[in-house]
């Protein structure tokens, strides 16, 4: 699994919502994609470091158009 191909669709979000956000993400769409227990997960996200125009911020990335709309109506 390439995970940008696979999860295309990104939202960013501030780092203060982040882990109220994985909650509801796990809770929506289960356990997230990881390379080393959940492969079949349909998002994720990563910490976008912290230098940068999106330093601090949260990626989060999903298979469906759908669920990345659906996230960015409630977090963004």
């Amino acid at each position: 699994m390439n995970v940008m191909e696979d999860l295309p669709f990104e939202i960013v979000i501030d780092k203060k919502r982040n882990d109220e956000a994985a909650d509801w993400c796990r809770q929506q769409w289960g356990d997230r994609w990881s390379v080393i227990d959940n492969r079949k997960g349909i998002w994720c996200c990563f910490w976008c470091g912290s230098r940068g125009v999106k330093a601090g911020m949260y990626r989060y990335h999903f298979q469906n158009e759908r669920d990345a709309i659906m996230f960015a109506l409630r977090w963004s």
